[in-house]
């Protein structure tokens, strides 16, 4: 399979806004797709639709709030809303620093692995920072 330009052309250009997950709207017709590039990521060669856009815009950047439902992989989804840190068993578990690093960044999940300390999420929005 042939790499697809444009797909690499948007995940060079996402580099440059201040978030580590952008969400894009993707039009096809009748359909609207909510698409997610993470840009720590590096893009997979698989096909791609013609006309994804090439340059990234600063209007596309979605919080945390917004990502959290459409990922699949993140565990305890329906509550995106970061609380504190807490001290539980023998520190964080692999599941709990993968959700870490896509809802808050590879500092938190650094600082997470550091602290010996899970991060504690909720369904409703907290007053809580990572920092």
């Amino acid at each position: 399979m042939t790499e697809k330009t444009g797909l690499r052309e948007l995940h060079q250009s996402m580099h440059s806004l201040p978030t580590d997950i952008p969400q894009f709207s993707f039009h096809a017709g009748a359909v609207d797709f909510a698409c997610l590039l993470p840009v720590r990521e590096t893009p997979s060669r698989r096909r791609s639709p013609p006309a994804i856009p090439r340059i990234a815009c600063a209007e596309a950047v979605r919080s945390h709030i917004d990502i959290a439902p459409l990922r699949h992989d993140v565990e305890y989804r329906d509550h995106p809303w970061f609380d504190r840190w807490e001290q539980r068993g023998s520190g964080p578990t692999q599941r709990n620093l993968d959700k870490t690093v896509v809802l808050l960044g590879p500092a938190a999940r650094q600082l997470s692995i550091d602290a010996n300390k899970s991060s504690i999420w909720r369904a409703t929005p907290t007053a809580g920072t990572w920092h």
